[in-house]
């Protein structure tokens, strides 16, 4: 009887003091299609768990009049997962979905999702619209503006752009080379701990760059350098192309700005270089960066 109060005890602490949090994106979501599909292939949604006391399989479930299952997964020791799961009619529905993430008695705030109905069809075409519009405008703008004012034009259009764009891939390595230098870490060690596609580093003069920039960057925003051991793990307990989510906040546009500057520079070198080959008026000195 007094192992079983003890149990019980120990049980009341444990749950008392676990923590787990649960966000997604995007959110809302936008669904092209008229009908989810009740199986197969299908757009997914990204839900992010937080959690802390927790040393057992946590469950996301869905509600529909009561708390079902959708998938399981487990635990590891830096407390985050991130969760991809095809939108399908087994779970979803046009409208509100409340989700939460259980651990036996632990649980998650409780996730309202919006899955809206959206013309995914005229947005494609929306979207190539306006590629195709800026293009034909580019190569207007080069021809009826004077080349410096095209240049100054395009050097605008560039940084305004800069801090709110990035493949996400990259920009891990864009941020984690400079927190390495920051805390000591060569950001070319060959470590067990990466794997085999975080093996790679910047050339050597970049990451001294990442590393003013983060530096410049936290005293701005008095964000703290994260540790060695957070910049490890993204690539094989979680999805690659999310690695910066674990260990920098969501927005970061004063950040991506910095770390971004050295290319967005050698676009404008690369025009002047050019120009001393091609005509003046050569929209395709400063075009071609644009469309990429």
């Amino acid at each position: 009887m007094l192992q079983f109060l003890v149990f019980v005890l120990l049980s009341l602490h444990a749950s008392s003091v676990c923590h787990i949090s649960l966000s997604a994106e995007p959110q809302p979501l936008l669904y092209p299609l008229k009908e989810l599909p009740t199986a197969g292939a299908s757009f997914s949604e990204t839900f992010f768990v937080n959690y802390t006391g927790v040393n057992r399989s946590l469950t996301l479930q869905y509600f529909s009049g009561s708390w079902y299952n959708i998938t399981s997964f487990g635990v590891n020791y830096l407390g985050f997962s991130e969760i991809k799961v095809p939108v399908t009619a087994y779970w979803a529905h046009f409208g509100k979905n409340e989700l939460r993430v259980v651990s036996g008695s632990c649980e998650s705030n409780t996730l309202e999702l919006d899955i809206v109905q959206a013309n995914g069809v005229g947005q494609d075409a929306l979207l190539y619209f306006v590629v195709l519009s800026s293009v034909f405008l580019i190569l207007a703008l080069s021809k009826l503006l004077p080349s410096r004012a095209f240049v100054a034009l395009m050097l605008v259009t560039y940084f305004a752009l800069s801090p709110f764009t990035g493949q996400r891939y990259d920009m891990f390595f864009l941020i984690s080379s400079g927190v390495h230098i920051l805390e000591g870490v060569s950001p070319f060690g060959n470590s067990e701990l990466y794997p085999f596609s975080l093996k790679w580093a910047y050339p050597p003069l970049y990451p001294l760059w990442s590393a003013l920039s983060f530096a410049f960057y936290s005293f701005v925003t008095k964000a703290s350098v994260p540790q060695p051991q957070s910049l490890v793990y993204p690539g094989y307990l979680t999805s690659t192309y999310s690695v910066w989510r674990a260990f920098v906040p969501h927005s970061l546009p004063l950040l991506a700005f910095l770390l971004k500057l050295p290319m967005l520079l050698s676009v404008f070198v690369t025009y002047f270089v050019l120009s001393k080959k091609w005509d003046k008026g050569s929209p395709l000195r400063i075009g071609w960066p644009t469309l990429w």
